[in-house]
C-alpha cells in the first residue's frame, strides 16, 4: 500500500494545481505543480503523467500572468528536455501562437529557436485562415512545409492546411 502514497499524492496535486489553474488561482497552480517537480525532480512515480506534463502546465500559467518570456523559456526547455512527447508537441504550438499580434510583446529579444519555427509559420497561417486571409495563410502553410523538412507531425498538418484553401 506504500508505494500507492507516492500516486495519490501526485495525482491530487496535478489535478489541485488544474482546478486553481482553471479557477484563476494561478499562485496556488503554481505552487501545486512546482511541489511536485520538488519531490520528484528527476521522475514522476506515475507513468502516465511525466514531469513534462507539469512543466508544459507552469508554463501555462506564466502566459496566463503575462510573463510570456518565462514562458517562452520553459517551453523551449521542455523542447529540449522531452523532444518525443506530447507536451513538448503542444509547447510547440503554444510558442508559436505567442508569435500572434497580441502576444507579439512577450517574445524574449533573443527570439524563438529554429526547431520551433514551423510551428509558429503554422499556427500564424491558421490565424490567417480563420480570420480569412487566405493567401497569408497559404504562404505561412508553406513556409511551415518547408521548415519542417516533412519530418514532424506539423508537416502534415500544415499540408492538410494548405490543400483545403487551395
Amino acid at each position: 500500500k506504500y508505494k500507492d502514497i507516492p500516486h495519490q499524492w501526485i495525482r491530487a496535486q496535478f489535478f489541485k494545481g488544474m482546478c486553481y489553474e482553471l479557477s484563476n488561482s494561478y499562485a496556488e497552480a503554481f505552487t501545486a505543480f512546482r511541489s511536485i517537480i520538488r519531490r520528484y525532480p528527476h521522475m514522476s512515480p506515475l507513468r502516465h503523467l511525466k514531469l513534462a506534463d507539469i512543466e508544459l502546465r507552469i508554463g501555462v500559467i506564466y502566459q496566463k500572468v503575462g510573463m510570456g518570456e518565462i514562458a517562452v523559456k520553459v517551453w523551449e526547455d521542455l523542447v529540449k528536455k522531452y523532444p518525443d512527447s506530447y507536451s513538448a508537441l503542444f509547447a510547440k504550438f503554444l510558442l508559436g501562437e505567442l508569435t500572434e499580434e497580441k502576444f507579439r510583446n512577450q517574445i524574449p529579444q533573443g527570439g524563438i529557436s529554429s526547431s520551433v519555427r514551423p510551428y509558429i509559420e503554422y499556427s500564424v497561417g491558421f490565424k490567417f485562415q480563420m480570420d480569412g486571409n487566405l493567401k497569408e495563410a497559404e504562404s505561412c502553410y508553406k513556409r511551415s512545409i518547408e521548415l519542417s523538412g516533412g519530418k514532424d507531425i506539423v508537416y502534415q498538418q500544415a499540408k492538410k492546411a494548405l490543400e483545403e484553401i487551395e
